[in-house]
Order: structure tokens, then sequence, then C-alpha cells
């Protein structure tokens, strides 16, 4: 799982404690077939009291990387180093800018 916040000012892109207001992202894993990859893309709006998800920002994404094995989403990019249906290795090549 990769995932990254946004909200309150702050000097660089990953943050390693929670935000008290803002918007949390995740892109998880889903597994791989051949060269494609699966990933769930969830977005969650947090405050100081709760986190939860809202329905709308759950998105299933496929990337075939038979060509290239560089992912891109939003404002994070990643290389693929290996995949399989136990888990993935890759490089956050590109993080999100605050």
């Amino acid at each position: 799982m990769i995932e990254w916040e946004s909200g309150e000012k702050r000097s660089g892109g990953w943050r390693t404690e929670p935000i008290k207001h803002g918007i949390r992202k995740q892109l998880l894993y889903s597994g791989s077939s051949q060269n494609v990859i699966y990933l769930t893309y969830r977005e969650y709006a947090t405050s100081e009291e709760e986190a939860y998800a809202r329905a709308p920002f759950y998105q299933d994404l496929t990337y075939d990387i038979s060509n290239s094995n560089e992912i891109a989403f939003q404002d994070i990019k990643i290389t693929v180093e290996s995949a399989d249906q136990k888990g993935i290795r890759f490089k956050v090549t590109e993080g999100p800018s605050f």
C-alpha cells in the first residue's frame, strides 16, 4: 500500500503522523495477471474526530506494464520492480507536491 495525505500546510510531501483535517489517499495492490497490475485507489476525508471513506472516491485501476513498468496516478509515479499474486516490489519515483 502507498498512502499519502494533503491538507494542512507542511514541508515535504510524505507524512508519518496523521493530519487533523485533509484528505488521505491510498493505492492498494490487488494482484497481477501476466503483465497487468491491479490497484485500488481510495480517498478518505479526515477530521479530528474521525476518518471516513466516501464511496464515490473508490476506483479500481488496471495497468498493463508490458511496455513500461512505470505507473502514474494523480501526483504519484512508481516503478514496478516485480509483481505476483503474493505482492509487489516498487520504487516511488515521484511523490506528491504540496
